[in-house]
Order: structure tokens, then sequence, then C-alpha cells
């Protein structure tokens, strides 16, 4: 236990003047904690811990090895890191990381409100893999519910289908003649919004807002162009603030009413050698 402290320590320590050292930190804390987990539990196997943490096996031993230079996704990260501490309680698993790993990690975790206010839950982002599930539940989750002649009308009997075994399992429930969520406030992965992000996208209808006034005419855009570093940071930035102000509008009570109301936003490079240099 004590080398296991130790080498906690000596990460903490590190000092990190960027993103990028933050990473390397990252990397070396997260390979060590498998080590000494997987040292404490010698009945344990990386195949059968992959199992349990729904982690393929080979990216599990990569990064056992020290065979890989980059940070493996977020759903990754916390789902070994929840399963090693024995928690799915997120904000004390990241007050519990080296403060700038907590910080790190925070930052880059889905969240629509404050971190003590929205509960994270790695179980949930991988029981709604599947496209009609994660819908079915996100319209129950809303404040309006989901009501039977919406599920029928979007989704049909296989919707019918569906919400009762989420029934079943315990995730939403028939409650004044809607369904509803029984989650209360959570946060999903980033890698299921990009799953997804398609099946809600086709939500989107243009032909039926062509003709209404301004004020209720969404804007739709695609739009690419090549930026240097710089300029990409600036577009982040406008991105997050835009982003803060239409959640604020969405979550706020006075905005309460029947209807369900989606927002897609992301920006990305077009080419991986790009991301790669942001890694730097």
């Amino acid at each position: 236990m004590a080398e296991v402290e130790n080498s906690i320590s000596k990460v903490a320590k590190t000092s990190c003047d960027d993103e990028s050292d933050i990473r390397k930190d990252l990397l070396c804390y997260l390979q060590k904690e498998l080590r000494s987990f997987i040292a404490k539990n010698s009945h344990l196997t990386l195949n059968s811990l992959s199992k349990k943490v729904s982690v393929s096996e080979p990216s599990l031993r990569r990064l056992y090895k020290g065979q890989i230079k980059t940070l493996p996704t977020m759903t990754t990260i916390l789902s070994l890191l929840s399963f090693i501490n024995g928690t799915d309680d997120i904000k004390k698993l990241l007050q519990s990381l080296p403060v700038e790993m907590g910080k790190f990690l925070e930052s880059k975790i889905n969240y629509v409100r404050e971190i003590d206010q929205l509960s994270y839950s790695e179980d949930l982002s991988l029981r709604l893999k599947d496209p009609l599930d994660y819908l079915i539940f996100k319209l129950s989750s809303h404040e309006a519910g989901l009501k039977e002649e919406q599920l029928t009308e979007l989704f049909g009997f296989l919707g019918l289908e569906r919400v009762k075994q989420l029934e079943k399992d315990g995730l939403v429930k028939w409650d004044e003649n809607r369904w509803r969520s029984l989650k209360g406030n959570f946060s999903l992965s980033h890698e299921l919004f990009v799953d997804h992000f398609k099946s809600v996208a086709s939500f989107i209808k243009p032909h039926k807002h062509s003709s209404a006034p301004n004020s209720l005419s969404p804007i739709f855009s695609n739009f690419s162009v090549s930026l240097n570093k710089q300029a990409y940071s600036k577009l982040l930035n406008v991105q997050r603030q835009a982003n803060k102000k239409i959640i604020e509008i969405m979550t706020s009570e006075s905005s309460k009413g029947e209807i369900p109301t989606f927002f897609l936003n992301a920006i990305d490079t077009l080419d991986t050698k790009s991301a790669d240099e942001f890694l730097d």
C-alpha cells in the first residue's frame, strides 16, 4: 500500500504547466492504479476486468504495459477509476485525484450544470448505447415527460416494447399518464453524444421551419474552413460562452413547458493530424 501511496504522491507533486503535461501525468496515474489494483486482486485477470468495466481487454493490456501514448476516452477513464475505487459518485472520485488531474477530468466531462447538482452515470451511458433506448429515455427525462401518444407516433410499437424494458430496468415509470425518468439529474459521456448525434439530428426539420417567423425559425449551420491554432481557440471560447447562455435558458425554472426541445453543438477538426497537434 505504501508503494501505491508514494506513486500517487509523486504524480500529485508533478508540475503541470500545460494540458499536455496533465495528460501525460494522468496516463501514468492510470497505469499505476491499474497495476496496483491487479496486484492486490490476484484472482482478477485483465480479461475478466475488461468485462466488468466494459473496456476492451487489448486496451487494458496496452495501458497496463505502458504501450499507449494518448489518453483513453473519458468513458474508459471514468469506468476504470470508478470500478477501482468502488464508487459511482464522480464528484467524490474527482476529489480523490491529484488536484490538477481532477480539474482536468472535470473540464472534459459533459456537465450541463454544476458537478454537485448533476451526477455522471457510467452505467447509464453503457445502458443507453442503443439509439432508440437513448431517445426514449431522454424524452422521459424532460420536465413534461413522454406521453403515450408521443411515444407511439415517434417510435411505433417498438417504442412501446423498449419503454417497457426501460421500466423493468428501473429507469422510467408510468406516472400521471406519461413516462418519466427515475434518474433525476444526470450527465452522460461525450462518446454517447457522438454515437447518437445522427439519431437526434434526424429530428431537425428545416422544411417545417422555412415559413416560420424569424424568432421561431432555428439556424442550421454546417461551415468549415482552415484555421490556425489561435483562431481555433477563439472559436471554442465563443462556443463555450454561447453554450453557457443556452443552457441557462434551457434549465431555468421559468422556461419549463410542454415542447420537447434539443440542442446540438459540435466543433472539431476534419482530420486526425490537426487534432493530434492540439495535444502537443
